[in-house]
């Protein structure tokens, strides 16, 4: 190999690296590792509502919003590799974009199996949004089974994410860098 190659490999790699730790500063707390928390209250977390939009502070990001009747749950958000399979019948969930985001919360569901008169469902909002943000591509229901509640992001590239909660009402938050 020559030095040529070996400096113009060099010169691409600082480059990325660089783009990478520019991109990570524009969105503070935002890298590609696994992120996990634990959740707050007792009890199953009863999604309400999912809500995706793009904001242009800190750089830019997309976000999506998990909102819940009651307290936040666990939770654990990562990359992983597609193609996404449905849980818990393991069967392909299509999925645009060419990254996936799993966003894994528990005890969590979108329907209320507490009532005494029969279950209640309480997500009645779409298990697949189609966005038009810069990033995400859409938000798909992955899963609502044993209160393992897995709804996966689609992204067009593999870009730093960070996770916060808010309260009043209690919600997950996944912001994208753009």
């Amino acid at each position: 190999m020559g030095s040529h190659t070996v400096t113009r490999r060099a010169r691409v790699l600082v480059l990325c690296s660089a783009v990478f730790l520019a991109l990570s500063a524009c969105l503070p707390g935002a890298n590609v590792d696994p992120k996990a928390g634990a959740g707050t209250g007792s009890g199953v977390a009863l999604l309400r509502a999912v809500r995706v939009g793009a904001h242009t502070e800190e750089g830019g990001f997309d976000r999506v919003v998990f909102e819940f009747t009651n307290r936040i749950p666990t939770w654990d958000v990562r990359y992983v590799s597609k193609p996404v399979l449905e849980d818990p019948s393991g069967m392909v969930v299509p999925l645009a974009g060419s990254y996936a985001i799993q966003v894994r919360m528990f005890p969590a569901s979108g329907v209320d199996f507490s009532n005494p008169g029969g279950y209640v469902v309480v997500y009645t909002g779409p298990n697949r949004i189609n966005v038009g943000t810069p990033e995400i591509t859409e938000v798909v229901r992955t899963g609502d089974f044993e209160a393992v509640l897995n709804w996966t992001i689609g992204t067009r590239h593999l870009l730093p994410f960070r996770v916060s909660t808010l309260n009043a009402p209690p919600r997950l938050v996944v912001d994208v860098a753009h």
